[in-house]
């Protein structure tokens, strides 16, 4: 039954109605039941730019489409980084995957970090397309024929778990790094109470693949595990189904004018632009969904102790 905050039948009404009746309206709203969660992800709120960004396309064309092209860090000297890092942002180690790569990476200022940290700590993540678009925007204000988008590999088997690894190795340059995310399929996040996937930063050093986890590594430890020989083990690759990874998502630069290059497409190598210092820094877009991040195990079901300067799967 609705309260009456004033009968007009037994006195004068108030000089003040319309706040009588906004007090009544929030009184009325407050008793309902809470609006059930939009499924829908909230776009990225307004963009903003701080720093420079050093990362870069790659210079030899992706396996998936030879028009694309990796977005790399060059020079980045990810074991240093490591050594160098004390550990997850505000010690906080169960939520925050993404922003810790690329606070890793310095691609992230700090007042955005401290926004994308509390949004994490709220349930939230980083969705991929959202750094993919804002990369996007800041490619097109300096080079308008370009842009920025996500690239997915299937690794649901072996064989194409393998085929991600070899492309990284193959297109990456020599001491770049380049962020990834695994993707679970959201039923399977639903049902085990995890994010919709995990970021990690992938570095190529030596002619090797190596992993590191940013959410994991303290100042003591760092967390790097070299992909051995190359190859995909039987082991590594059960790991990695068991915690529901399905595709595996990277950024690449491509051509998207109508120039010289053709309606999407590149000549070669040499008509594709360098994407250099202009761009800048991330910002505040981790608004999706789910919970805490969860770092791939090099064992199934436990941890296994750090041997060296490194791990091996």
């Amino acid at each position: 039954m609705r309260p009456v905050l004033w009968d007009k039948n037994q006195a004068p009404l108030p000089r003040n109605l319309n706040r009588l009746n906004r007090i009544r309206n929030a009184y009325e709203t407050a008793r309902q039941d809470p609006p059930a969660p939009n499924p829908t992800p909230l776009p990225p709120p307004p963009l903003q730019s701080y720093n420079p960004t050093n990362l870069v396309n790659s210079n030899v064309p992706n396996v998936l489409n030879n028009n694309d092209r990796i977005l790399v860090l060059p020079n980045c000297n990810a074991l240093q980084r490591c050594s160098r890092w004390i550990t997850a942002l505000n010690n906080v180690k169960t939520i925050g995957c993404g922003i810790n790569a690329l606070a890793f990476l310095q691609e992230i200022d700090d007042p955005n970090t401290a926004k994308g940290l509390t949004e994490a700590r709220q349930n939230s993540g980083t969705p991929f397309a959202h750094v993919v678009a804002w990369f996007d925007t800041k490619v097109k204000s300096i080079a308008p024929d370009y842009s920025v988008k996500e690239t997915q590999y299937d690794i649901q088997t072996i064989i194409q778990m393998q085929g991600f690894f070899n492309s990284l190795s193959t297109e990456m340059p020599e001491n770049s790094c380049t962020i990834v995310k695994y993707n679970r399929s959201s039923f399977f996040a639903l049902q085990h109470g995890l994010t919709q996937g995990h970021y990690v930063v992938i570095s190529k050093e030596g002619g090797k693949i190596f992993t590191y986890e940013p959410l994991t590594s303290t100042i003591e430890h760092c967390d790097r595990r070299e992909l051995k020989r190359g190859t995909v083990s039987e082991n590594f690759f059960k790991v990695m189904s068991d915690q529901g990874y399905i595709s595996a998502s990277i950024a690449v630069v491509y051509y998207s004018g109508t120039g010289a290059a053709g309606a999407g497409k590149l000549k070669n190598a040499k008509t594709y632009k360098k994407i250099g210092k202009k761009l800048f820094h991330l910002l505040d877009m981790f608004v999706d969904k789910n919970t805490p991040c969860k770092k791939i195990k090099t064992r199934r079901g436990r941890k296994k102790k750090r041997k060296g300067t490194h791990k091996k799967h």
